[in-house]
C-alpha cells in the first residue's frame, strides 16, 4: 500500500558495532603519523636530558668508588639507596619520554617529572641547611647548578601539561597506554631498563665492596691536605712540630706524649688530647693527630688511623 502523501522517508540504517566504531573513528580528526606538537617534543627532550644528568651522577659515584678511597661505612647504605632511587627515576623519565613521543600517553613522564621536582627541592633544602660548607670554594657553582636543575624540571613539567599535548594525545590513533602494547612495549622496556639496571647494579656492587673503610671514612669525614700517605693507605698531611716551650700553655709533662704523637703513635695523640686542659695547645695538637688533620677528631686518632702510622 502506497503512502497517501507520496514516498516516505527511508528508514534509518540499523545501528551496528561497525557503525559505532566508524563514528568514534570519525571523531578522531588526527590522521595517523601526525607528528607531536612542539610542547611534547620539548617535554620529551628535557626528560631525556634530566635522565642523562641523573645517570651521569650514578657514573660519577661508580668511578669515585672504584678509583678513589671508596665510600665511608657510615655513608655506604645511604649511597646505595640513592643510586637505586636515582636510577629508577632516570628509567621512569626515559620511558615517559619514549611513550610521549609515540603518542601512547604522558602518565609516566608526568609522574617522573614531579618526582624529579620534589627530589630537587629536597636536595636544595638539605644543601641550604646542612650540605653547604662555609669553606667550600664551589658553593656558588653548586647553588647555581641546583637552581638550574630546578628551573629545567619546572619547564619540563610545564611543557608536559601543555594543552596542545593533551589535544594531540586525545586525537591520536594510538590507544592511551602507559606503555605500548605487545612486543613493542617489551622492546621499549628492555631498551631502557637493561642498561640502567646494569649501571645501577655495577655501582651498588662497587660501592659495597670497593675501597678501604678507614681510608674512606677519613676522606669522607675530614678535610685533609693529601701530602703524605699513611700505613693504612689514607691521605694525611705532614705532622706539625710538637708544641715548643715558648708557646703559651706548654707543659713539660706532656712533652713525651707530644713527641710520640709526632713520630706516629696515635695512642699518644689520644692521651695528649684527654689528659691536657680544654683549649690547651697540647689538646689541639692531640685532637688533630699531631697536626696531620685539619679537623679535630677529639681523641679518635687510634680508632680512625690505627695504633701507629708512618
Amino acid at each position: 500500500m502506497s503512502h497517501p502523501y507520496g514516498t516516505g522517508a527511508p528508514a534509518p540504517a540499523a545501528w551496528t558495532a561497525a557503525t559505532a566504531t566508524a563514528a568514534t573513528a570519525g571523531q578522531r580528526d588526527q590522521p595517523a603519523g601526525t607528528p607531536p606538537p612542539g610542547a611534547a617534543r620539548t617535554a620529551a627532550v628535557l626528560a631525556l636530558v634530566s635522565a642523562g644528568m641523573l645517570l651521569l651522577s650514578v657514573v660519577m659515584v661508580l668511578t669515585g668508588a672504584a678509583a678513589g678511597p671508596g665510600v665511608a661505612p657510615a655513608e655506604r647504605w645511604s649511597t646505595i639507596v640513592g643510586v637505586v632511587l636515582t636510577s629508577g627515576l632516570a628509567a621512569l623519565l626515559l620511558l615517559g619520554a619514549v611513550c610521549l613521543l609515540r603518542g601512547a600517553g604522558r602518565t609516566l613522564l608526568l609522574v617522573g617529572t614531579w618526582l624529579q621536582v620534589g627530589v630537587v627541592l629536597i636536595t636544595i633544602a638539605w644543601w641550604l641547611g646542612e650540605g653547604r660548607r662555609p669553606d667550600e670554594s664551589s658553593t656558588t657553582a653548586t647553588g647555581a647548578g641546583l637552581l638550574l636543575v630546578l628551573l629545567l624540571s619546572l619547564a619540563q613539567a610545564g611543557a608536559a601539561h601543555d594543552r596542545a599535548v593533551g589535544r594531540w594525545l586525545a586525537g591520536s590513533v594510538q590507544p592511551q597506554r602507559v606503555l605500548p602494547a605487545g612486543r613493542a612495549g617489551d622492546r621499549v622496556l628492555a631498551a631502557v631498563l637493561v642498561p640502567v639496571a646494569t649501571l645501577a647494579l655495577a655501582t651498588v656492587a662497587v660501592v659495597a665492596i670497593a675501597g678501604d673503610p678507614v681510608t674512606a671514612a677519613l676522606a669522607d669525614g675530614l678535610h685533609t691536605t693529601g701530602v703524605d700517605v699513611s700505613s693504612s693507605g689514607g691521605p694525611l698531611g705532614r705532622p706539625a712540630m710538637p708544641p715548643a716551650p715558648d708557646q703559651p700553655g706548654w707543659a713539660a709533662e706532656f712533652a713525651p706524649d707530644a713527641e710520640a704523637c709526632f713520630t706516629g703513635s696515635m695512642g699518644a695523640c689520644d692521651d695528649l688530647y684527654w689528659e691536657s686542659a680544654v683549649g690547651d695547645v697540647h689538646e689541639q695538637y692531640g685532637s688533630t693527630c699531631g697536626g696531620r688533620l685539619t679537623e679535630s677528631v677529639d681523641g679518635g686518632c687510634a680508632a680512625l688511623l690505627g695504633a701507629r702510622i708512618n
